[in-house]
């Protein structure tokens, strides 16, 4: 999943940023995505420190003229994943030649419209979405077919085989066990079994309830009662860097 992160402390324009996100990747025909908003730029930079490096595949920020904040705490982002693509939207060049030293992936103004902003956005967007191009072969229904494997959401088993499901709603039947086909998955740090009936990619998970697992397009699964707390375990494990996780499964 490309997950994005927006950060506008602008309280009078607080949704646009996010919504011009959103319609962006939408139209850009990217199904499978997260936007993570944060209003407030230390909840950004405590945000991107503790995840784990490369969990942000993007990150927006609105930057105003006569504020250094945005700049400042870009360069904390920067330094805890470098990884990750910097996207400014801001009302003034002003900040341009900071944002080169900062090795900004874009940079647009808000009187540019939605022109500025999709073309600093695209090569981020392109960026992220060529990260998750593995595939994994997998025998159907319909015959056998490659499928990226950042595209599965989770498997659950059926009498019929093992159900794929994909963002949109979207689901292939695999032949074969459940066991099968998560031995095949490998050693993907990503995937896990939740109970004898599910195989889960944690990074497709939007949220974890008290039973429930909901991911990105809104389709959610019970988890078994025995399974909740190592399915919360691998996720908080997952997720964040090593000394936050050790503490979060330690609490």
């Amino acid at each position: 999943m490309i997950r994005i992160l927006v950060c506008d402390p602008d309280s009078g324009e607080r949704s646009q940023l996010r919504s011009a996100v959103d319609l962006l990747v939408s139209a850009m025909k990217i199904g499978n995505y997260g936007i993570s908003y944060v209003t407030k730029l230390d909840d950004m930079v405590g945000l991107v420190k503790r995840m784990r490096t490369g969990f942000h595949d993007i990150i927006v920020c609105r930057a105003t003229s006569g504020s250094a904040e945005a700049l400042n705490a870009l360069r904390e982002v920067r330094d805890a994943d470098g990884g990750a693509s910097i996207v400014i939207a801001s009302d003034t060049q002003d900040f341009a030649a900071e944002a080169f030293d900062l090795q900004v992936d874009g940079y647009c103004l808000f009187s540019e419209g939605r022109d500025g902003f999709e073309r600093a956005m695209k090569v981020p967007i392109l960026k992220a979405a060529s990260k998750h191009t593995d595939t994994i072969a997998l025998r159907t229904d319909q015959g056998t077919g490659n499928f990226p494997i950042d595209a599965i959401m989770f498997v659950e088993a059926s009498k019929r085989g093992s159900l794929v499901h994909l963002p949109e709603g979207k689901t292939v039947l695999a032949r074969g066990t459940l066991q099968s086909l998560f031995e095949q998955l490998g050693e993907d740090e990503r995937f896990i079994k939740a109970g004898s009936s599910f195989i889960v990619n944690l990074d497709n998970v939007r949220s974890l309830g008290e039973g429930s697992i909901i991911f990105p397009d809104g389709e959610a699964i019970i988890v078994p009662v025995r399974a909740r707390k190592p399915v919360k375990d691998a996720l908080i494990a997952y997720r964040l860097r090593p000394e936050f996780a050790t503490a979060a499964l330690a609490g």
